[in-house]
């Protein structure tokens, strides 16, 4: 027998032995901290139905682990039950979104960004009922929110409904998919390969060729027709809008390896260079803004509000706890002007299609 056989089967073996372990101990850290194993990248048991442009979560789902909770309620939102018949003189605020909505980094439902809003809102007005719903489903674009508040919006006497989107819209726009609904390559299956990616992409370590273009006078227009109807919705279903900016991570001034770090993995979902990462964030803000003005929105400008030091965020575009109680109070404070009685109404909605 070579000499040499052995030693090469020690050493496949170690390294069959280490990938496994690894595998384990990162599956096991993931049902710690979650509460539940994920499926292609998902966590399990979160969503009754994640496919199209409208996926929604599992009513009654509950995700307990040792570092995020959350619980959907019946109604299909993260969040405590609404109370039914919604009271008289009561005020619903539905805020719709994707992963950003529904805050995936909070610590539990009562630190997203919606529930923090809703406490802000009960301070100032204690005698009143008010219900913040988080209507944020991770992958959701303005699309599908559209559809589900013409659904369901005047049903549930939905007075106010917070606009918050940005990042899928963003991959939509520029000819990038929202999410691969296929069958990932047999690797992906691995929890360990999915974090050390999350890990690359996080740091700006992704080889990943850019294949997007900025944002340009296009995406502009599409975007103005995907709020319009929307704000058609809106008032179809007796309700009144808010805006919200989208808020990152990433400064408007910074640049180089600092800027690159901190874009991190937008830069691979995005497949485009931080630069562009950044301009094409500052373009649909922009557009958002201008439409604030133009149609007498209230506007919460969570980027403005929510600085870019680390401490705020979870990555590069999800909000940590501290960023999730900044943008909470900003949405309330937007929310009492849209319900200042001498403010004038939104004026109508203008080039819709």
């Amino acid at each position: 027998m070579r000499w040499w056989l052995p030693r090469i089967a020690l050493a496949i073996s170690s390294v069959f032995i280490f990938l496994v372990g690894s595998e384990l101990l990162v599956r096991g850290w993931h049902w710690v901290a979650h509460g539940t194993q994920r499926v292609n990248g998902q966590p399990a048991g979160l969503y009754a139905n994640l496919r199209g442009e409208a996926p929604r979560l599992k009513p009654g789902a509950e995700l307990n682990g040792l570092m995020y909770s959350v619980r959907v309620n019946s109604d299909g939102f993260r969040g405590e039950e609404l109370l039914q018949p919604k009271p008289r003189g009561g005020l619903r605020v539905w805020c719709v979104g994707g992963s950003t909505t529904f805050d995936i980094y909070a610590p539990d439902d009562a630190a997203a960004w919606p529930a923090q809003a809703e406490a802000a809102l009960r301070r100032a007005d204690p005698s009143r009922s008010i219900e913040v719903i988080n209507a944020g489903v991770p992958g959701e674009i303005l699309m599908g929110s559209t559809e589900s508040l013409l659904q369901r919006g005047r049903a549930l006497g939905v007075d106010l409904v917070v606009v918050h989107h940005g990042p899928n819209d963003i991959r939509q726009l520029v000819d990038l998919p929202i999410i691969d609904h296929r069958p990932p390559p047999w690797f992906s299956a691995f929890e360990l390969d999915i974090a050390l990616r999350s890990w690359m992409q996080g740091r700006g370590l992704t080889a990943q060729r850019f294949a997007a273009q900025p944002f340009t006078r296009a995406h502009a227009d599409e975007l103005r027709q995907r709020l319009n109807r929307l704000l058609r919705a809106i008032a179809r279903v007796g309700a009144r809008p808010v805006f919200a900016t989208h808020a990152a991570r990433f400064g408007a001034t910074t640049t180089g390896q600092a800027l690159r770090a901190e874009v991190g993995e937008l830069s691979a979902q995005w497949s485009m260079p931080p630069e562009d990462v950044r301009e094409t964030l500052n373009g649909y803000n922009a557009v958002v803004t201008q439409l604030a003005n133009d149609w007498n929105v209230p506007l919460a400008d969570l980027r403005a509000v929510v600085p870019s030091e680390p401490r705020f965020w979870a990555d590069a575009s999800h909000f940590a706890a501290p960023g999730s109680a900044l943008a909470g109070e900003e949405v309330a404070r937007a929310i009492q002007q849209a319900l200042d009685p001498n403010r004038a109404a939104p004026a109508g909605v203008q080039g819709s299609r």
